[in-house]
């Protein structure tokens, strides 16, 4: 019989001891699904309906219970390394390479074991605009095919009492600094976080291709899940 290591045992033993009173995820924008369940849960008002409806509620509550767990246990293995923005101490993935030389208006960036990048923002307290505003830019930096500004599925969560909010969208990505020319790339993956932090609000930004993105999403949200105030 195969012992496991102490890193998997410590990995196992920092999900279970966070699994309990971890705050849930509430989906606010979902992709559209046909699955039976969701049919149900949309249905609130029969039995069937309510007991989808819990069912999917508790699925995503275990997902997010999980993804900050991750975070957690990366940080107890060694396997993430701190970063500290505005009073909010995120565990960034080890083997992400950190820029030397990130802009000015950047608190840091990072490139991922993929090739997205990953930029941190601060902009000082009650500076960066709100969620909604924020939500609002970031989906016109994001067209879909039809050159429409691309649909943003939003979720909202909370990390160590701080408010967390979560965008995902693919597209035609403009990454061009305000004031200059749009420059719109195709087949590209965008992720943006919001974290209400006791300095002001925390921007995280993912952008690359589309499969970049998509491979370093999980890092992503054990990164946002995992912040804790410093």
């Amino acid at each position: 019989m195969t012992t496991p290591s102490p890193r998997r045992s410590v990995l196992v033993a920092s999900i279970l001891a966070l699994g309990l009173g971890l705050p849930a995820c509430e989906e606010e924008t979902p992709p559209p699904s046909g699955g039976a369940l969701d049919n149900l849960s949309s249905q609130p008002q029969s039995m069937y309906g309510r007991s989808a409806q819990a069912g999917k509620q508790a699925a995503q509550n275990i997902s997010g219970v999980q993804q900050q767990a991750l975070g957690e246990a990366e940080q107890l293995t060694g396997e993430a390394s701190g970063l500290e923005v505005a009073g909010v101490r995120f565990p960034v993935p080890a083997a992400w390479q950190k820029a030397a030389d990130a802009a000015p208006t950047r608190a840091a960036q990072y490139t991922t074991e993929s090739g997205a990048t990953v930029v941190f923002f601060h902009f000082g307290a009650g500076q960066g605009g709100g969620v909604e505003e924020n939500v609002a830019r970031w989906r016109n930096q994001v067209k879909d095919e039809s050159g429409n500004p691309a649909e943003p599925r939003t979720t909202r969560h909370t990390a160590d009492g701080m408010n967390v909010v979560i965008v995902r969208m693919e597209g035609m990505y403009n990454s061009a600094m305000p004031g200059q020319e749009a420059t719109w790339q195709r087949g590209q993956g965008f992720r943006g976080a919001i974290i209400q932090g006791p300095r002001g609000s925390v921007f995280v930004r993912l952008t690359g291709t589309e499969a970049a993105v998509e491979e370093a999403d999980g890092q992503f949200e054990s990164l946002v899940l995992g912040a804790r105030k410093s």
